[in-house]
């Protein structure tokens, strides 16, 4: 399922991300796709995408959107917004600082 059915679907923006938001590095893979350092470009904003292929389950797609629109925790990175890009849909959330991105697991163990 690949645009306007997907965004219908998804309920997500109509605004086409490449024109809002500079990729910048990958920064590693999620669950369902991948997750970059972007900049957005009307403010300069450092932001996180995390891209994930329209050929994934779109029902479980919508659940995880419902999930984190719902979500309002301090311990949960927040839900900014999402987009479709052709095949791929886009989640805008807020940059998590580097220092934390590169925490080595071992520190829990």
């Amino acid at each position: 399922m690949a645009g306007v059915a997907a965004r219908d679907k998804l309920g997500v923006s109509d605004a086409d991300p490449v024109e809002l938001f500079d990729l910048v590095e990958r920064l590693g893979e999620g669950s369902y796709g991948e997750v970059y350092s972007a900049v957005e470009k009307a403010t300069g904003d450092e932001v996180a995408i995390k891209v994930i292929p329209l050929e994934t389950d779109i029902d479980e797609l919508v659940k995880e959107i419902q999930i984190l629109k719902a979500c309002d925790s301090s311990f949960i990175v927040s839900y900014k917004g999402a987009f479709v890009q052709e095949n791929d849909l886009w989640v805008r959330k807020p940059a998590i600082p580097l220092q934390l991105q590169r925490f080595d697991r071992k520190h829990f163990t």
